[in-house]
């Protein structure tokens, strides 16, 4: 299983922490990056990891949805390549809608980390739905999950 996760920027270091810290299975190389020199390169790394996930998740708390542009680019991306979408904070947006987006709505009672959570486990839910699995234990609450390929 391969996720590929879209938030803004500020979100990047709880991302990291769930792909090294809880295994879950995020591709998303733009969450390692500190400073952009090239946003060329930015934009063709972003798109080859949107190409080989099997799911996309968008994560948004309520307020970063004004500065929202570059999500709003790979969510159209994914869209584009029929990838099941999982979304948490979307519902002023119309692209919930469609019917690969899945969204839930902003709690504003649940800390980013447990929202964050929340989208990767669905996140996983929508990929195995969609028989988009490659080689992944079917057990998610293993203490060591194997998201190979």
């Amino acid at each position: 299983m391969k996720i590929y996760v879209c938030s803004k920027i500020n979100h990047a270091p709880l991302w990291q922490y769930f792909r090294d810290s809880e295994n879950y299975p995020i591709i998303s190389r733009w969450i390692d990056i500190e400073n952009v020199d090239d946003y060329q390169d930015l934009w063709k790394k972003c798109f080859d990891d949107i190409d080989s996930a099997d799911v996309v998740a968008v994560y948004s708390n309520g307020e970063d949805h004004l500065q929202f542009k570059g999500c709003l680019i790979e969510i159209g991306y994914a869209l584009a390549l029929n990838k099941p979408i999982v979304s948490i904070g979307l519902e002023n947006f119309t692209i919930v809608h469609d019917k690969d987006v899945f969204n839930t709505e902003y709690n504003n009672f649940l800390s980013s980390y447990d929202q964050q959570q929340l989208l990767l486990d669905r996140a996983i839910e929508k990929g195995l739905e969609y028989g988009k699995l490659y080689n992944c234990v079917e057990d998610f609450s293993s203490s060591n999950p194997d998201y190979s390929n």
